[in-house]
């Protein structure tokens, strides 16, 4: 009885937990490395984004909703979770990088940080959310306000390239026909 709920927690739960654990230490690493100095901060934030790039790539391909039509969802659905914190915390050291060369290029908070920048971009990524109204619903404020053409252009590259490729991986596994064979199973139960 132990075992096969040490079993549904190793694959049901424990994907959810790594990618939120893996989160906390590449925003921790990233942190770090910018405050060593912005060279390092920056190789790190090239590092990521090329990770980034390249799952960005598989959902537009759709590789990984094909996988989980053979494999298990609860997988695919942690890779877009990973892939969602990944872009928030590389969204989120490009903005510091640009914040420490331009400190006026955003406002709205009384001590801006990478946790400042964190918040900022996971009130964009509910807010994208359609059919929810994050901001309207539970109102809560924008963190940040931006300033000027950097900040500017990272926010449209983390609306046009992230969001839009994510929410649209989202709709295409949730309507996919292993979904609606799952929905009308759980429906006959």
């Amino acid at each position: 009885m132990i075992e096969r709920h040490r079993a549904w927690i190793d694959r049901y739960v424990g994907p959810w937990f790594g990618s939120l654990f893996l989160f906390g230490v590449l925003r921790f690493l990233l942190e770090k490395s910018n405050a060593l100095h912005w060279a390092v901060g920056l190789a790190a934030t090239l590092l990521l984004a090329a990770l980034l790039g390249a799952l960005l790539l598989g959902w537009r391909r759709k590789v990984y909703v094909q996988y989980s039509a053979r494999h298990s969802r609860n997988d695919a659905a942690a890779l877009l979770l990973s892939t969602v914190l990944l872009a928030i915390a590389v969204f989120s050291a490009i903005s510091m990088l640009i914040y420490q060369f331009r400190p006026d290029a955003y406002t709205g908070a009384s001590a801006i940080s990478m946790g400042t920048f964190t918040d900022y971009y996971a009130w964009l990524t509910l807010d994208a959310l359609p059919g929810i109204r994050f901001s309207d619903t539970f109102h809560v404020l924008r963190p940040l306000e931006h300033h000027g053409v950097g900040p500017a252009v990272c926010l449209l590259a983390f609306q046009l390239l992230v969001l839009s490729t994510l929410l649209a991986a989202l709709k295409e596994w949730m309507h996919s026909p292993t979904a609606a064979a799952g929905k009308t199973a759980a429906a006959q139960v």
